[in-house]
């Protein structure tokens, strides 16, 4: 086929579907109808329709900004959360990924307008979408699905949305270049994330606060590779949460004592925990070991005083004593945490008597 006809033909299938959608949004008989759905007992109907408002939504995306905000808004007021809460908690594992499809849709059209929505149903004391997802991570076995519901959290509790701190937020930057963001869109981001630390913080880190900080990992050492998964992605989320949120996460922590509770993740000997691999699948940065490098390289001594007290680095150390005849990759993550407090603070010290010890 000719470069011309198929650039013909691409054009000829981008305004039919704009067509489709701009007359399907026209029509509130429809969308009141398609909504409706999800008010009756038919199974059967309630997916047909999560499929349809999946490829809709898919669809839309094709839209110009102002005609798209529209359709979401005409698809909000109509119970649009409903159904995501519907399609994420849904037995069924194609129903559960359609809908964190139009989850992912909706935060690439604009994370703001969720986030007010989140809030505003948490005020009028509805099940906010947020806790949804925090069930969907809980519950769900597959693996990318996981995934991508802690990239939903991650999206959602980033003040700055746009800027690219990791190699996720650099994908999310990427996704969300093309929104507009107004000045007062800060102030609701930042307000977003304070009620998150009032209402759910804890409920998110609840597997990492219910571990027995004087224990040694054994409640994590049978844990299935999906249950594994969520100590892995809750370590990378706060990981982001020492960088992105500052003096709020430090307080929580210390409430939550996580800082020692995460370190049980280094004493117990499931080595996928402790590094961020689970079987078949190796996360190209490390998990427990990479959360306590973020808290040391902050500003202040804090995080490090509380590391010390919680005696965290005896155990690094006996992982580097026990993977010393082995080249991998937990011994070269072990490596690459001792060489940065090394960096970090040694020559800091050294700079700083140097400094003093300089003749006026």
């Amino acid at each position: 086929m000719e470069e011309p006809v198929f650039s013909v033909l691409n054009s000829l299938m981008f305004f039919n579907q704009v067509d489709i959608v701009q007359s399907l949004c026209a029509n509130n008989d429809f969308i009141k109808e398609l909504f409706s759905v999800f008010l009756t007992d038919n199974d059967d109907q309630k997916r047909s329709a999560v499929a349809f408002i999946q490829q809709f939504c898919q669809i839309s995306k094709t839209l110009q900004a102002p005609a798209r905000t529209l359709l979401y808004n005409k698809c909000a007021e109509n119970g649009l959360y409903d159904v995501i809460e519907y399609a994420l908690l849904h037995d069924e594992l194609k129903v559960r990924l359609a809908g964190a499809d139009v989850v992912m849709i909706a935060i690439e059209h604009d994370p703001t307008v969720l986030r007010s929505t989140i809030s505003k149903q948490l005020e009028e004391g509805k099940k906010p979408l947020l806790t949804t997802l925090y069930d969907s991570i809980h519950r769900e076995q597959d693996l990318g699905l996981k995934l991508q519901f802690f990239e939903c959290v991650r999206i959602l509790l980033d003040p700055s949305t746009l800027a690219p701190v990791d190699g996720m937020n650099e994908r999310a930057s990427h996704m969300l270049a093309h929104i507009k963001y107004k000045p007062e869109d800060a102030h609701i981001s930042d307000k977003f994330v304070t009620t998150f630390y009032k209402h759910w913080a804890a409920e998110l880190c609840i597997p990492i606060i219910a571990l027995d900080e004087s224990g040694v990992g054994e409640e994590v050492g049978n844990l299935s590779t999906a249950n594994a998964a969520v100590y892995v992605h809750l370590l990378e989320l706060m990981s982001g949460f020492v960088r992105l949120h500052g003096e709020r996460f430090k307080d929580f922590t210390e409430k939550f004592k996580l800082l020692e509770k995460a370190s049980v993740l280094l004493r117990c000997k499931v080595k996928h925990v402790k590094l961020g691999i689970f079987p078949q699948i190796t996360v190209d940065l490390v998990a427990a070991l990479k959360f306590f490098r973020y808290c040391l390289g902050m500003p202040g001594e804090s995080y490090t005083n509380r590391m010390i007290r919680a005696n965290v680095f005896e155990p690094v150390i006996d992982i580097l004593v026990d993977s010393v005849p082995r080249n991998n990759l937990l011994n070269s993550a072990v490596l690459e945490l001792l060489q940065f407090i090394y960096k970090v603070f040694y020559l800091a010290n050294v700079a700083y008597h140097r400094k003093i010890r300089s003749p006026l």
